[in-house]
């Protein structure tokens, strides 16, 4: 696995070698990447954590945008709306009327705002009217 520290490696490596290795694990790999992020036990610094769990939910959702909603859903309520950052993401490039569908159905929680900020943002140049009805719902709910 590349997400294997070598075995000569100093224990207080590990973290950095891992946050290192992650983006190309969740690349050739990404439910593996999911895997060890799940896992309590994997030494990952946590400066890394955020940006790490938004590349390994991008490339997730890229391959089955199922398992990464599953997925984001396991990880700790802190660390889900990077988790939706990088579904949402990958979401606008691919299916951004689906975003929109999967958003509209969700509760208004940082979560949803999370993704319903890519969501604006994407189409503030396609379609600027809408962006401006997401962006007062979100207002609406609680959120700026």
């Amino acid at each position: 696995s590349v997400l294997a520290p070598p075995s000569t490696l100093p224990e207080g490596q590990r973290a950095s070698f891992i946050a290192t290795a992650m983006p190309e694990a969740a690349l050739e790999n990404p439910r593996e990447a999911a895997t060890y992020l799940l896992d309590k036990a994997t030494p990952i610094e946590a400066k890394a954590r955020p940006d790490l769990v938004t590349t390994v939910a991008n490339k997730l959702a890229s391959s089955d945008l199922q398992y990464a909603n599953e997925w984001m859903k396991q990880l700790p309520e802190a660390e889900q709306p990077d988790a939706m950052e990088g579904i949402a993401a990958r979401m606008v490039d691919n299916d951004i009327h689906g975003l929109s569908e999967m958003l509209g159905s969700m509760p208004k929680d940082r979560i949803w705002e999370r993704g319903t900020r890519i969501l604006i943002r994407s189409l503030r140049q396609s379609d600027p009217e809408m962006a401006r009805q997401w962006r007062e719902l979100m207002i609406s709910s609680g959120y700026k």
